[in-house]
């Protein structure tokens, strides 16, 4: 059924290292996003997309199946588009915490994230 074949497809996604990986995994670019965080528009939302548009004839199973950012998954549409295509969709982080020299999302930035969802962080 499709709870199955989304479940396989966020344990195929990669894995962040030292992170939980029921709660956290990479999107089909590289975006970090978390699992309960479904359908939402922040930066760690995603969803699950049909690589090869279902609307065009792609099928809802696992191999066609990838996980990604909110943002990408709606830009991209019933389109395909390459890897690096999708990158370009990527939704950064906002300006205005670019212009604070170069802010990153490491490790501490994901634990406070991971407390604030989850209640607690758990790291592997």
């Amino acid at each position: 059924d499709l709870y199955k074949i989304k479940e396989k497809c966020w344990n195929n996604a990669p894995k962040v290292p030292h992170r939980d990986s029921n709660r956290w995994r990479y999107d089909a670019v590289g975006n970090p996003v978390l699992k309960i965080l479904k359908g939402c528009n922040g930066i760690f939302c995603h969803e699950y997309d049909h690589i090869f548009p279902y609307s065009k004839g792609g099928t809802s199973t696992l191999d066609n199946c990838q996980i990604l950012q909110t943002n990408i998954n709606r830009l991209k549409g019933n389109q395909y588009y390459t890897k690096d295509e999708l990158k370009t969709f990527s939704q950064n982080i906002p300006l205005s915490f670019q212009k604070l020299q170069k802010f990153e999302i490491g490790d501490n930035e994901m634990d406070l994230i991971e407390e604030c969802i989850y209640g607690n962080v758990i790291k592997h």
